[in-house]
Protein backbone atom coordinates (compact mmCIF):
# COMPACT_ATOMS: atom_id res chain seq x y z
CA UNK A 1 0.00 0.00 0.00
CA UNK A 2 1.56 3.22 -0.92
CA UNK A 3 2.34 6.19 1.47
CA UNK A 4 -1.13 8.52 0.44
CA UNK A 5 -3.45 5.20 0.88
CA UNK A 6 -2.20 5.15 4.29
CA UNK A 7 -2.35 8.41 5.19
CA UNK A 8 -6.46 8.13 3.86
CA UNK A 9 -6.88 5.24 5.90
CA UNK A 10 -4.90 6.12 8.52
CA UNK A 11 -6.48 10.02 9.04
CA UNK A 12 -9.30 10.21 6.32
CA UNK A 13 -11.46 7.35 6.69
CA UNK A 14 -11.68 8.00 10.54
CA UNK A 15 -12.67 11.73 9.97
CA UNK A 16 -15.23 10.61 7.10
CA UNK A 17 -16.74 8.27 9.98
CA UNK A 18 -16.94 11.04 12.74
CA UNK A 19 -18.26 13.29 9.74
CA UNK A 20 -20.88 10.96 8.89
CA UNK A 21 -21.78 10.03 12.70
CA UNK A 22 -22.05 13.45 13.50
CA UNK A 23 -24.80 13.99 10.72
CA UNK A 24 -27.06 11.05 11.65
CA UNK A 25 -26.87 12.09 15.35
CA UNK A 26 -27.48 16.19 14.54
CA UNK A 27 -30.17 15.35 12.19
CA UNK A 28 -31.89 12.65 14.87
CA UNK A 29 -32.37 15.25 17.16
CA UNK A 30 -35.41 17.44 17.21
CA UNK A 31 -34.66 21.40 17.55
CA UNK A 32 -30.71 20.71 18.34
CA UNK A 33 -30.68 24.37 19.70
CA UNK A 34 -32.56 23.20 22.80
CA UNK A 35 -29.02 21.38 23.47
CA UNK A 36 -28.00 24.77 24.53
CA UNK A 37 -30.62 24.86 27.05
CA UNK A 38 -29.72 21.26 28.53
CA UNK A 39 -26.30 22.49 29.18
CA UNK A 40 -27.63 25.41 31.06
CA UNK A 41 -29.17 22.99 33.42
CA UNK A 42 -26.48 20.93 33.75
CA UNK A 43 -24.63 20.93 37.28
CA UNK A 44 -21.21 22.51 36.60
CA UNK A 45 -19.73 21.50 40.74
CA UNK A 46 -20.77 18.16 39.68
CA UNK A 47 -19.02 17.92 36.38
CA UNK A 48 -16.07 19.67 37.57
CA UNK A 49 -15.55 16.77 40.28
CA UNK A 50 -15.23 14.61 37.29
CA UNK A 51 -11.83 16.29 36.26
CA UNK A 52 -9.71 15.17 39.36
CA UNK A 53 -11.37 11.63 38.88
CA UNK A 54 -10.24 11.84 35.62
CA UNK A 55 -6.36 12.81 36.33
CA UNK A 56 -6.52 10.32 39.31
CA UNK A 57 -7.23 7.26 36.40
CA UNK A 58 -4.89 8.47 34.10
CA UNK A 59 -2.18 8.98 36.98
CA UNK A 60 -3.17 5.34 37.91
CA UNK A 61 -2.80 3.83 33.73
CA UNK A 62 0.60 6.01 33.95
CA UNK A 63 1.84 3.98 37.42
CA UNK A 64 0.31 0.63 35.66
CA UNK A 65 2.74 1.28 32.40
CA UNK A 66 5.83 1.59 34.69
CA UNK A 67 4.91 -1.74 36.58
CA UNK A 68 4.72 -3.15 32.94
CA UNK A 69 7.86 -1.17 31.44
CA UNK A 70 9.76 -3.13 34.09
CA UNK A 71 12.36 -0.52 34.61
CA UNK A 72 12.52 2.18 37.11
CA UNK A 73 11.47 5.59 35.22
CA UNK A 74 10.43 8.07 36.26
CA UNK A 75 6.38 9.07 36.89
CA UNK A 76 6.60 12.13 36.07
CA UNK A 77 7.54 10.78 32.43
CA UNK A 78 5.15 8.27 32.52
CA UNK A 79 2.64 10.50 32.92
CA UNK A 80 3.04 12.93 30.92
CA UNK A 81 3.45 10.93 27.73
CA UNK A 82 0.35 9.40 28.94
CA UNK A 83 -1.55 12.50 28.74
CA UNK A 84 0.09 13.85 25.68
CA UNK A 85 -0.86 10.48 23.49
CA UNK A 86 -3.90 11.17 24.25
CA UNK A 87 -3.61 14.90 23.75
CA UNK A 88 -2.47 14.06 20.29
CA UNK A 89 -5.35 10.93 20.21
CA UNK A 90 -7.90 14.18 19.93
CA UNK A 91 -6.28 15.67 16.90
CA UNK A 92 -4.72 12.83 14.74
CA UNK A 93 -6.59 9.60 15.09
CA UNK A 94 -4.34 6.60 16.64
CA UNK A 95 -1.46 9.48 16.14
CA UNK A 96 -1.32 9.53 20.28
CA UNK A 97 0.49 5.87 20.38
CA UNK A 98 3.01 7.09 18.01
CA UNK A 99 3.76 10.22 20.44
CA UNK A 100 3.38 8.33 23.44
CA UNK A 101 5.92 5.78 22.41
CA UNK A 102 8.57 8.50 20.96
CA UNK A 103 8.16 10.77 23.68
CA UNK A 104 8.98 8.08 26.51
CA UNK A 105 12.19 6.88 24.33
CA UNK A 106 13.27 10.51 23.90
CA UNK A 107 12.74 11.01 28.13
CA UNK A 108 13.55 7.63 29.76
CA UNK A 109 16.00 5.73 27.20
CA UNK A 110 13.93 2.83 27.47
CA UNK A 111 13.90 0.49 24.04
CA UNK A 112 11.09 1.41 21.42
CA UNK A 113 10.47 -2.51 21.11
CA UNK A 114 9.98 -2.93 24.91
CA UNK A 115 7.56 -0.02 25.12
CA UNK A 116 5.88 -1.26 22.04
CA UNK A 117 5.04 -4.57 24.26
CA UNK A 118 3.80 -2.69 27.25
CA UNK A 119 1.21 -0.42 25.43
CA UNK A 120 0.13 -4.15 23.35
CA UNK A 121 0.11 -5.55 26.64
CA UNK A 122 -1.79 -2.29 28.71
CA UNK A 123 -4.02 -2.96 25.30
CA UNK A 124 -4.78 -6.22 25.78
CA UNK A 125 -5.52 -5.98 29.76
CA UNK A 126 -7.96 -2.68 28.83
CA UNK A 127 -9.76 -4.85 25.70
CA UNK A 128 -10.66 -7.86 28.30
CA UNK A 129 -12.18 -5.30 30.99
CA UNK A 130 -13.96 -4.08 28.42
CA UNK A 131 -15.41 -6.92 26.75
CA UNK A 132 -16.01 -8.57 30.07
CA UNK A 133 -18.25 -5.18 30.66
CA UNK A 134 -19.78 -5.45 27.35
CA UNK A 135 -20.66 -8.77 28.29
CA UNK A 136 -22.18 -8.33 31.68
CA UNK A 137 -24.62 -5.56 30.17
CA UNK A 138 -25.55 -8.50 27.44
CA UNK A 139 -26.86 -10.25 30.53
CA UNK A 140 -27.94 -7.98 32.83
CA UNK A 141 -30.38 -6.42 29.85
CA UNK A 142 -30.17 -9.81 27.97
CA UNK A 143 -32.78 -8.95 24.66
CA UNK A 144 -33.15 -5.36 25.17
CA UNK A 145 -29.40 -4.71 24.77
CA UNK A 146 -29.43 -7.29 21.59
CA UNK A 147 -32.05 -5.44 19.98
CA UNK A 148 -30.70 -2.25 19.92
CA UNK A 149 -26.96 -3.08 19.21
CA UNK A 150 -27.22 -6.34 17.35
CA UNK A 151 -23.72 -5.93 16.69
CA UNK A 152 -22.23 -6.02 20.00
CA UNK A 153 -23.56 -9.80 20.03
CA UNK A 154 -21.47 -10.67 17.63
CA UNK A 155 -18.60 -8.58 17.17
CA UNK A 156 -17.86 -9.18 21.01
CA UNK A 157 -17.10 -13.10 20.80
CA UNK A 158 -14.85 -12.52 17.71
CA UNK A 159 -13.01 -9.52 19.92
CA UNK A 160 -12.98 -11.64 23.26
CA UNK A 161 -11.40 -14.83 20.89
CA UNK A 162 -8.98 -12.39 19.72
CA UNK A 163 -7.91 -10.39 22.88
CA UNK A 164 -7.64 -14.47 24.83
CA UNK A 165 -5.23 -15.14 22.05
CA UNK A 166 -3.33 -12.02 22.06
CA UNK A 167 -3.03 -12.73 25.89
CA UNK A 168 -1.49 -16.23 25.15
CA UNK A 169 1.23 -14.48 22.68
CA UNK A 170 2.03 -12.00 25.42
CA UNK A 171 2.30 -14.89 28.17
CA UNK A 172 4.31 -16.63 25.64
CA UNK A 173 6.84 -13.97 25.35
CA UNK A 174 7.24 -12.78 28.35
CA UNK A 175 8.02 -16.57 30.00
CA UNK A 176 9.64 -18.49 27.17
CA UNK A 177 11.09 -14.82 25.40
CA UNK A 178 14.68 -16.10 25.51
CA UNK A 179 13.52 -19.28 23.92
CA UNK A 180 11.65 -18.03 20.89
CA UNK A 181 14.31 -15.55 20.01
CA UNK A 182 17.10 -18.32 19.84
CA UNK A 183 14.36 -20.27 17.79
CA UNK A 184 13.83 -17.31 15.64
CA UNK A 185 17.53 -16.80 15.30
CA UNK A 186 18.01 -19.70 14.01
CA UNK A 187 15.45 -20.29 11.58
CA UNK A 188 16.28 -16.80 9.68
CA UNK A 189 19.81 -17.27 10.13
CA UNK A 190 19.98 -18.75 6.15
CA UNK A 191 17.25 -17.13 4.93
CA UNK A 192 18.06 -13.36 5.98
CA UNK A 193 20.82 -12.50 8.91
CA UNK A 194 19.98 -9.41 9.46
CA UNK A 195 16.79 -9.69 10.39
CA UNK A 196 17.98 -13.41 12.31
CA UNK A 197 20.16 -9.89 14.43
CA UNK A 198 17.41 -7.69 14.32
CA UNK A 199 14.31 -9.44 15.15
CA UNK A 200 15.67 -11.65 18.22
CA UNK A 201 16.65 -8.39 19.81
CA UNK A 202 12.93 -7.01 19.23
CA UNK A 203 11.74 -10.24 21.40
CA UNK A 204 14.08 -9.50 23.98
CA UNK A 205 13.16 -6.44 24.74
CA UNK A 206 9.50 -7.06 24.72
CA UNK A 207 10.12 -9.76 26.48
CA UNK A 208 11.50 -7.84 29.06
CA UNK A 209 8.86 -5.34 28.59
CA UNK A 210 6.51 -7.82 29.96
CA UNK A 211 8.65 -9.32 33.05
CA UNK A 212 5.56 -8.13 35.30
CA UNK A 213 4.05 -11.07 34.07
CA UNK A 214 6.46 -13.84 35.73
CA UNK A 215 6.19 -12.20 39.11
CA UNK A 216 2.86 -12.90 40.75
CA UNK A 217 2.61 -10.08 43.03
CA UNK A 218 3.25 -7.92 40.13
CA UNK A 219 0.54 -9.78 38.39
CA UNK A 220 -1.89 -8.85 41.04
CA UNK A 221 -1.30 -5.05 41.50
CA UNK A 222 -1.41 -4.89 37.61
CA UNK A 223 -5.02 -6.48 38.34
CA UNK A 224 -6.24 -4.05 41.20
CA UNK A 225 -4.48 -0.71 39.53
CA UNK A 226 -7.16 -2.20 36.13
CA UNK A 227 -9.94 -2.67 38.43
CA UNK A 228 -9.54 0.82 39.76
CA UNK A 229 -9.00 2.66 36.66
CA UNK A 230 -12.20 1.43 35.16
CA UNK A 231 -14.00 1.58 38.12
CA UNK A 232 -12.77 5.55 38.39
CA UNK A 233 -14.09 5.99 34.13
CA UNK A 234 -17.66 4.52 35.47
CA UNK A 235 -17.57 6.56 38.18
CA UNK A 236 -16.89 9.91 35.46
CA UNK A 237 -19.64 8.69 33.39
CA UNK A 238 -22.28 8.41 36.41
CA UNK A 239 -21.35 11.66 37.95
CA UNK A 240 -21.72 12.90 34.22
CA UNK A 241 -24.92 11.45 33.97
CA UNK A 242 -26.23 12.86 37.69
CA UNK A 243 -24.82 16.62 36.59
CA UNK A 244 -26.91 16.43 33.73
CA UNK A 245 -30.10 14.99 35.66
CA UNK A 246 -30.29 11.24 33.79
CA UNK A 247 -29.12 9.65 36.03
CA UNK A 248 -32.70 9.01 38.38
CA UNK A 249 -33.76 7.67 34.77
CA UNK A 250 -30.86 5.00 35.00
CA UNK A 251 -29.38 4.18 38.03
CA UNK A 252 -26.17 2.62 39.08
CA UNK A 253 -26.73 -0.25 36.78
CA UNK A 254 -27.74 1.70 33.99
CA UNK A 255 -25.18 3.85 33.61
CA UNK A 256 -22.75 0.95 34.17
CA UNK A 257 -24.54 -0.55 31.08
CA UNK A 258 -24.03 2.59 29.34
CA UNK A 259 -20.80 3.08 29.97
CA UNK A 260 -19.94 0.05 28.54
CA UNK A 261 -21.68 0.17 25.26
CA UNK A 262 -20.44 3.97 25.08
CA UNK A 263 -16.72 2.73 25.86
CA UNK A 264 -17.32 0.27 22.83
CA UNK A 265 -16.74 3.35 20.92
CA UNK A 266 -12.95 2.69 21.09
CA UNK A 267 -13.36 -0.14 18.65
CA UNK A 268 -14.67 2.25 16.16
CA UNK A 269 -11.98 3.91 13.85
CA UNK A 270 -12.97 8.00 14.26
CA UNK A 271 -10.99 10.60 14.72
CA UNK A 272 -10.91 11.57 18.35
CA UNK A 273 -14.11 8.86 19.05
CA UNK A 274 -15.77 11.89 17.80
CA UNK A 275 -19.16 10.59 16.35
CA UNK A 276 -18.75 7.36 17.15
CA UNK A 277 -18.94 8.08 21.34
CA UNK A 278 -21.82 10.41 20.80
CA UNK A 279 -23.52 7.85 18.72
CA UNK A 280 -23.57 5.05 21.01
CA UNK A 281 -23.98 7.26 24.21
CA UNK A 282 -27.36 8.61 22.84
CA UNK A 283 -28.25 5.63 21.44
CA UNK A 284 -27.69 3.44 24.78
CA UNK A 285 -29.71 5.92 27.04
CA UNK A 286 -32.26 6.60 24.92
CA UNK A 287 -32.95 2.85 23.50
CA UNK A 288 -32.47 1.52 27.21
CA UNK A 289 -33.62 3.92 29.54
CA UNK A 290 -36.07 6.65 27.71
CA UNK A 291 -33.89 9.64 27.98
CA UNK A 292 -34.42 12.67 25.96
CA UNK A 293 -32.34 12.63 23.14
CA UNK A 294 -31.54 16.33 23.55
CA UNK A 295 -30.34 15.87 27.18
CA UNK A 296 -28.45 12.52 25.83
CA UNK A 297 -27.14 14.90 23.55
CA UNK A 298 -26.06 17.38 25.55
CA UNK A 299 -24.65 14.78 28.27
CA UNK A 300 -21.78 12.88 25.78
CA UNK A 301 -21.15 16.18 23.99
CA UNK A 302 -20.43 18.11 27.32
CA UNK A 303 -18.64 14.82 28.67
CA UNK A 304 -16.49 13.84 25.33
CA UNK A 305 -15.27 17.70 25.60
CA UNK A 306 -14.85 17.97 29.35
CA UNK A 307 -12.63 14.25 29.20
CA UNK A 308 -11.16 13.82 25.53
CA UNK A 309 -10.05 17.64 25.56
CA UNK A 310 -9.92 19.78 28.76
CA UNK A 311 -8.04 17.47 31.07
CA UNK A 312 -6.38 15.59 28.01
CA UNK A 313 -5.65 17.59 25.74
CA UNK A 314 -4.93 20.44 28.91
CA UNK A 315 -2.62 18.39 30.60
CA UNK A 316 -1.15 16.93 27.75
CA UNK A 317 0.08 19.98 26.17
CA UNK A 318 0.89 21.67 29.93
CA UNK A 319 3.09 17.99 30.71
CA UNK A 320 4.71 18.81 27.17
CA UNK A 321 5.82 22.16 27.95
CA UNK A 322 6.82 21.40 31.36
CA UNK A 323 9.11 18.84 30.34
CA UNK A 324 11.67 20.60 28.59
CA UNK A 325 12.04 22.52 32.59
CA UNK A 326 11.97 19.25 34.32
CA UNK A 327 15.09 17.74 31.39
CA UNK A 328 17.05 20.67 32.00
CA UNK A 329 17.35 20.93 36.01
CA UNK A 330 17.97 17.16 35.73
CA UNK A 331 20.63 17.62 32.92
CA UNK A 332 22.03 20.38 35.27
CA UNK A 333 22.28 18.21 38.05
CA UNK A 334 24.27 15.43 36.44
CA UNK A 335 27.62 15.28 37.24
CA UNK A 336 29.90 15.79 34.15
CA UNK A 337 30.41 12.08 32.15
CA UNK A 338 33.93 10.33 32.70
CA UNK A 339 34.95 7.86 29.93
CA UNK A 340 32.60 5.60 28.57
CA UNK A 341 29.85 5.86 31.75
CA UNK A 342 27.52 7.95 29.65
CA UNK A 343 27.69 5.20 26.73
CA UNK A 344 27.22 2.05 29.26
CA UNK A 345 24.32 4.16 30.90
CA UNK A 346 22.52 4.78 27.38
CA UNK A 347 23.20 0.43 26.18
CA UNK A 348 21.95 -0.64 29.61
CA UNK A 349 20.53 -4.07 29.22
CA UNK A 350 16.94 -4.36 28.88
CA UNK A 351 16.74 -6.99 30.94
CA UNK A 352 15.12 -5.57 34.53
CA UNK A 353 13.15 -6.73 37.63
CA UNK A 354 9.76 -4.92 37.63
CA UNK A 355 8.91 -1.64 39.21
CA UNK A 356 7.59 -1.75 42.68
CA UNK A 357 4.55 -0.72 43.61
Amino acid sequence: MSRRLKKIFGVGLPVVVSAILVYFIVRDVEKPQRIWEAFGRASWPLLAAIVPLNLLSHFLRAQRWRRFIGRPVSLYFAFSSTMIGYAVNGVVPRGGEIARVVNMHRTTGVAVARILATLVAERVFDLLVLLMLIGGSLWLEGAVVAGRFPWLSAVAPVALAGALFGFVVLIAIAVKGERLALVLETVLMRAHPKAAEIAPRLIRQASAGLAFVKHSRQVGLVAVETVLIWGLYIATFCLGLAAFGVFEQTGLRGGVVAYSITSASALVPSAGQIGTFHKLGVDSLTGLYGVAAVDALAFVTALHLLLFYFVAGGAGIALWIGQAFVARSRRESMPPARGDIGKEVSEESAEGEPVAG
